[in-house]
């Protein structure tokens, strides 16, 4: 069959034409002249280039799957790693956005302080965004003092650190809060916890520079 091949370039001898077989002997011989193992002008079988073989493992690719599957495969892992930045990215947000509602409270109830009428209901509202501790610090705080606040609302809270239990935040000292009676230092800390399903801040203190190897959580 060989010699066939060999002797008849553009067709198959007449004694295979019609009998199985043939039309697969034609579909190789077209590939084998494809792929260049055959040279239609010199029918002599040859070894492939190392540039051949790897175009002939790109367009007739043997046990690894369609080529869509393995492009897939080499970017799943940036897919994957893009969601868990974005993921974090959402988290360090809402814990921000906890810390500032949490100092928003006090003001919240200078403005309309008769809604308030009991020390529980005080309690209540700072608790929103404080631990037990804090919230009952500030409560006898606020109803001790008439009108001296003890926090602020920071334009803007810097997440460090987080996990799914604990949060590491800091922000700016405003100015009033440095050269006036308070004396804090330039920057605030704050650590977070989760209860439940918010966020809430159960450390503070004020700090010369900005933290950055503090640990998550207290010991």
């Amino acid at each position: 069959m060989t010699g066939s091949i060999a002797k008849h370039r553009h067709r198959l001898p007449g004694w295979l034409q019609g009998r199985p077989g043939a039309a697969l002997g034609a579909s190789l011989r077209w590939r084998w002249i494809a792929t260049g193992v055959i040279d239609p002008h010199n029918q002599n079988p040859r070894e492939l280039t190392p540039r051949e073989l790897t175009l002939r493992e790109l367009t007739e690719p043997r046990g690894h799957g369609p080529p869509w599957l393995l492009l897939f495969a080499l970017l799943m892992p940036l897919g994957v790693a893009a969601a868990s930045t974005a993921v974090a990215e959402i988290k360090a947000q809402q814990i921000a956005d906890a810390v500032i509602r949490a100092y928003r409270l006090e003001a919240a109830y200078w403005r309309d302080p008769q809604r308030f009428g009991t020390w529980e209901a005080l309690y209540a509202h700072y608790r929103q965004g404080f631990s037990a501790n804090i919230a009952e610090q500030l409560t006898e705080f606020t109803l001790g003092n008439d009108g001296d606040m003890a926090t602020w609302v920071p334009p803007k809270v810097f997440v460090i650190d987080h996990d799914d239990a604990f949060a590491l935040a800091w922000f700016r000292t405003p100015k009033a809060f440095i050269d006036g009676p308070w004396a804090f230092q330039p920057y605030m800390v704050v650590r977070l916890r989760l209860e439940e399903d918010r966020w809430v801040i159960y450390w503070a203190t004020d700090s010369s520079t900005p933290p950055t190897t503090i640990p998550l959580s207290p010991e």
